[in-house]
């Protein structure tokens, strides 16, 4: 099938476009155009098809007996006779000029960029991959088309280029936000917080698809402290609790899809105190932290057992990736250190000051040391946690 005609079928397979069967849409055109002895490269072909469009399907007509005579002796009259070429010709024009409107190559970049445009300035995942095709025909093209997607989005918030992340996860361009620095993105998690915070409410699933990869940095975030409390408890605290469950259960799914088996592989214990950390991998313990904001906290019990070779320290951004800070690292190390010099210097000139609870901010300096294992197999997921095999 002629590339124009492959284009057009998967322009009727967009869910944004009520076209109906994309594959028999096609056929009708392709059938039509060689019945007509159309040249497809012609600029004029949409206008072509146009202006028979009223005579081919009407059942009346010369043209219309003369195709289906065509048609049945290929066996292919139920493709005029079931409506298929009266429905067709109307996408197709719309395909066309589409197509001709975009005069300047089509890129990925583009695409993405006109989705975000298109969705108010914020758009998810599933926007990017369910509406890119709107404006770039040929990006399905490929079987691999939704890395290549995850792979210019990586390049280009890498190099702080055209996009960026926001903290629930969508993505903006970065000429919206700084002519917008009162933007505000309102996290949908708040309302779980109005309400008991229980376990079983706390629902959050590994998606390979959307993960990019890239290990968020305390200065790409400009974080805002609001003061408020819910039954004498601070959200602040409620929101520690309820993400860092939420970063725990992401990567007990993002197991359970790579073939671990729950109770028998690993085990949930973060509600348990006999252990000390929030998953058993097999004979390692594994201490999950959400770094969403780009920062963590770290408590003395959790500093004690990555000194005794007990823990690593699993990283999550939810649909950015999953990181491995094995205790050994050299960032880690030095940054412990940091702290146990900063208490003992409060302990002896600040008696009054606790420092129990530091924030740990990630910059980029750690991306030597850490691991991203989201597009990792079973395999080489239990390779580098377990046996130490980069």
């Amino acid at each position: 099938m002629n590339n124009i005609f492959k284009n057009f079928e998967i322009f009727c397979t967009n869910p944004y476009i009520k076209s109906g069967k994309a594959k028999s849409y096609a056929n009708a055109i392709k059938y039509l155009c060689e019945y007509l002895n159309i040249d497809i490269t012609n600029e004029k072909l949409g206008e072509q098809i146009a202006d028979i469009e009223q005579e081919i399907t009407n059942k009346n007509s010369i043209l219309y007996s003369k195709f289906l005579l065509f048609l049945k002796k290929r066996k292919q009259s139920s493709y005029l006779r079931n409506g298929y070429v009266k429905a067709a010709i109307p996408q197709f024009i719309l395909f066309l000029s589409k197509t001709k409107a975009n005069k300047q190559p089509m890129t990925k970049v583009k695409a993405i960029k006109e989705v975000i445009k298109s969705c108010n300035g914020h758009a998810t995942w599933d926007d990017i991959y369910s509406k890119s095709i709107t404006y770039y025909l040929e990006i399905m093209n490929s079987i691999e088309w939704k890395a290549g997607i995850r792979g210019v989005l990586y390049r280009e918030l890498k190099n702080n280029k055209t996009f960026k992340r926001n903290l629930d996860g969508s993505f903006s361009l970065i000429e919206d936000i700084s002519n917008n620095k009162s933007q505000h993105i309102i996290d949908d998690d708040d309302k779980i917080l109005l309400n008991t915070l229980k376990d079983n409410q706390i629902n959050i699933y590994f998606d390979k698809d959307k993960t990019i990869g890239i290990i968020p940095t305390k200065e790409e975030y400009d974080h805002k402290y609001i003061i408020s409390s819910l039954s004498g408890t601070s959200i602040n605290n409620l929101h520690k609790v309820y993400s860092g469950r939420k970063a725990e259960k992401y990567f007990l799914d993002f197991l359970k899809i790579n073939h671990f088996v729950p109770n028998e592989d690993y085990f949930d214990v973060a509600n348990q105190r006999s252990y000390g950390f929030d998953i058993k991998f097999f004979n390692m313990g594994l201490e999950i932290k959400n770094i969403k904001t780009g920062s963590f906290y770290l408590s003395d019990n959790e500093i004690a057992h990555l000194e005794n070779n007990k823990t690593h320290l699993i990283l999550i951004d939810i649909d950015n990736g999953i990181w491995l800070l094995k205790n050994s690292s050299e960032w880690l190390n030095k940054t412990i250190k940091n702290i146990k010099e900063i208490r003992q210097y409060c302990k002896s000139k600040y008696t009054n000051i606790d420092l129990t609870d530091i924030k740990i901010n990630i910059d980029k300096s750690i991306e030597k040391d850490v691991y991203e294992v989201s597009q990792l197999t079973h395999d080489e997921i239990y390779n580098i946690i377990i046996d130490n095999k980069i």
